[in-house]
């Protein structure tokens, strides 16, 4: 069912192109918020004469709703004389033939702007093109229902409508009941007392603070009783919560009887050498207990509360019940005898022989003495300490502790000890001679030079060397104090034997010759031969001396025009060497040159050029290193004895060989022209007789030319072969080519004879 329907006019003025200025809209509001439009129609309020109308324009229009365009077909019909209403609506549709099709439009709000505008006009003019009318249409507002959830809550507010546009109050804020549930185990050991229960379950309490209104649309949340909420739609608004949760626990009460405390007192006589029957006592005080309370731990740790207090915990945990303490009196103990057995005091004399190298069969004797003891109390230490009682006192302990039977000591005269033999076995003196080699070496580095030394004991002393002499073997002595004697020994020493000195096979220095030795680094002559026998007076280090070695360098030309002189080199000296020498220039063979007479002859069948060498000095060239060393050289550092060939720089030049002239060639009716080295030339590319260098062997051809233009004559009756010359328009002698003869009347051209 409509909210409302009807009809809105929109009066214009008219124009003559317009004529339809009071057209009203048919229309429906099925909602608030929404509109449905069926129909437009008009009245003429102008009727021009002459004016021609259709019976049926069809129309297309563009209707606007606030600005939002929507296209429609409308027919316009039931036309009226001037100031009459139409008949008929003109209803809006799809298409020109369609079904009745109403423009349906919501989501609007209050006052909504409609404009219907002519688009196209399929028949008749009397509306134009973009002709358009204008209403204003109140829709109604729309409204929503604000409902809630209390979300645990205790009460739910009712159901609120929301208007559009209009803020609304929302419900206030509301309450929630705390909750309560099992919280953690906390378990209890009373720590030598006992309590129950033994374990317990805290209460945990949850309390409950209002926060706002969640909107189920938005999920935005409103303060409790805002006034300004705006949201413009159906929705739920949900009691939002802060929640805190503490936890409490009461403790059970603990409790603990009464003790014994024990102070025990131990006997120790064994540490002084004594015995004691009675190994301990105890003395006793009542010991009487109080809670001090709950606690983390057994002791130390962090007190909860006390006894049967109560506290939050905050995890499950183990308390335990602390106590406080209250000791009585101690009880006397009575000191029990102690007594020590008679003893036997021992100095031990240690005798020493192989200490000076010697032997003896005693290694110690013993003088002793009878030692008796007296008990002098009962002390906090085996030695000094406080003083506790003799036997049979009393005392209170302070604490449990140990004590020693200490005693007092008489001694005896001590034995005397009969002093023992003491022998050492010869041994052997050495001297030894090391062989420094002065900057060469040596096979032979050192050798030892020995002698027989014997020995006789002296008597039994208190140190290994000086001290006091106790007595010599078989003497009596009582020692003051237990000591270690020492054998000592007189020693008388025999002839030194002689050592090899080394040979001059077994030291090497380069550069030099051993001469023999001498007890001084820096001599430069011998004391001792290589090789000689030597006796030393003592541990000796004898040199080795040495002489500086020479060598003779000579000298090989190498074909040179000298050889220099030959020259001594000393060991470790550089040497100026001979200068660079000469070498005269050679000759050899070089390229044969065949002459081929092509046809022809020739005295001179061939020749070979002949090559000249011209040599430059190089170099010295070492035969012993194979070192090269310039001619002059100061710096000759070779230590041998050695060869020094000459090297050289050689250049060869190619020799020339002359070809064969005209007198030395010949070839009947033909001139020579030269030579070529092709048999086929017809021009020569030297001459007769020139100079010609060849660079390979090589075959030169002769190249000819008929000899033209010849003529025989009889001179004194023989025949002999001339050449036709003739003058030419300058005068000059020139030779024919070729010239002519009349045989029977006809003239023959002549250019040969055979």
């Amino acid at each position: 069912m409509s909210v409302r329907s009807g009809t809105a006019r929109c009066n214009q003025s008219s124009t003559a192109a317009q004529r339809g200025s009071m057209v009203q809209l048919e229309y429906d509001i099925p909602s608030a918020g929404s509109i449905k439009i069926y129909k437009c129609w008009g009245k003429r309020d102008n009727y021009a004469g002459g004016d021609t109308y259709s019976s049926a324009a069809e129309n297309a229009c563009n209707i606007y709703v606030n600005g939002t365009k929507y296209w429609k077909q409308c027919r316009w019909i039931g036309l009226a004389p001037s100031g009459s209403d139409f008949t008929d609506w003109s209803p809006f549709r799809d298409s020109n033939s369609g079904a009745e099709s109403p423009l349906t439009v919501s989501g609007l709000h209050g006052n909504v702007t409609i404009t219907v505008e002519v688009a196209t006009i399929n028949d008749g003019t009397y509306i134009p093109v973009g002709s358009s009318w204008t209403w204003t249409i109140n829709v109604g507002d729309d409204n929503w229902q604000i409902s809630y959830n209390a979300n645990g809550g205790n009460t739910t507010p009712s159901t609120q409508t929301k208007y559009y546009g209009v803020n609304l109050t929302i419900a206030s804020a509301i309450s929630r009941n705390n909750t309560t549930a099992d919280g953690v185990t906390i378990s209890f050991n009373a720590n030598g007392g006992s309590v129950s229960p033994t374990s317990k379950k805290a209460t945990n309490t949850t309390r409950y603070d209002f926060t706002g209104w969640k909107s189920s649309k938005t999920s935005k949340v409103w303060a409790g009783g805002a006034t300004n909420f705006n949201e413009d739609n159906t929705t739920t608004l949900t009691a939002q919560w802060s929640s805190s949760t503490s936890s409490s626990i009461t403790t059970p009460s603990a409790s603990r009887s009464n003790g014994t405390s024990t102070r025990k007192v131990t006997f120790d006589a064994t540490t002084n050498g004594g015995t004691c029957s009675t190994s301990s006592l105890n003395s006793t005080a009542t010991v009487t207990y109080s809670s001090n309370g709950w606690y983390t731990a057994t002791s130390g740790g962090t007190k909860r509360c006390n006894n049967g207090g109560s506290y939050s915990p905050s995890s499950a945990e183990t308390l335990y019940s602390q106590w406080g303490s209250s000791t009585g009196t101690f009880s006397q103990v009575t000191l029990p005898s102690a007594s020590k057995s008679n003893g036997t005091a021992t100095r031990k004399v240690t005798f020493d022989a192989t200490t000076n190298g010697g032997t003896c069969s005693t290694a110690s004797l013993n003088s002793t003495a009878t030692i008796t003891y007296s008990q002098t109390g009962w002390w906090t230490a085996a030695s000094g300490g406080t003083n506790r009682g003799v036997a049979g006192a009393k005392y209170t302990p302070s604490a449990s502790e140990k004590i020693y039977a200490q005693f007092s000591s008489s001694t005896g005269t001590y034995s005397k000890v009969t002093l023992p033999t003491a022998t050492k076995a010869s041994t052997t003196s050495t001297r030894t001679v090391t062989f420094n080699a002065n900057q060469g070496t040596t096979t032979k580095t050192s050798q030892n030079s020995t002698a027989t030394v014997t020995y006789s004991q002296t008597g039994w002393w208190t140190a290994s060397s000086g001290g006091t002499n106790r007595g010599n073997a078989s003497a009596q002595y009582t020692p003051s104090a237990a000591e270690t004697l020492y054998a000592q020994f007189s020693s008388s020493t025999g002839a030194y034997s002689a050592v090899t000195l080394p040979t001059t096979a077994q030291c090497t220095r380069t550069g030099y010759t051993l001469l023999g030795w001498s007890t001084s680094s820096s001599a430069t002559s011998a004391t001792y031969s290589p090789g000689a026998s030597y006796t030393p007076d003592a541990t000796r280090t004898l040199y080795a001396v040495w002489q500086l070695n020479t060598y003779t360098i000579s000298y090989a030309a190498n074909g040179g025009s000298s050889t220099p002189s030959s020259q001594t080199k000393t060991y470790g000296v550089n040497l100026t060497i001979a200068a660079a020498i000469s070498r005269n220039n050679s000759t050899s063979n070089g390229y044969t040159v065949t002459f081929n007479a092509n046809g022809g002859s020739t005295t001179k069948s061939s020749q070979t050029a002949i090559n000249t060498t011209t040599y430059s000095f190089n170099n010295w060239k070492s035969s012993a290193t194979g070192a090269t060393w310039a001619g002059g050289a100061t710096n000759f550092n070779e230590d041998n004895t050695t060869t020094l060939t000459a090297q050289w720089n050689s250049s060869t030049t190619n020799g020339s060989v002359t070809l064969p002239t005209t007198a030395e060639c010949t070839r009947t009716n033909y001139i020579l022209k030269g030579f070529a080295t092709s048999d086929t030339a017809t021009t020569p590319t030297y001459n007769p007789g020139a100079v010609y260098t060849p660079t390979v062997d090589i075959i030169l051809y002769a190249v000819w030319e008929l000899d033209q233009a010849v003529v025989w004559v009889k001179v004194n009756g023989t025949w002999v072969k001339g050449k036709v010359w003739y003058k030419n328009s300058s005068g000059t002698w020139v030779q024919c080519k070729k010239f002519y003869t009349k045989s029977e009347g006809s003239w023959i051209e002549n250019k040969t004879t055979a």
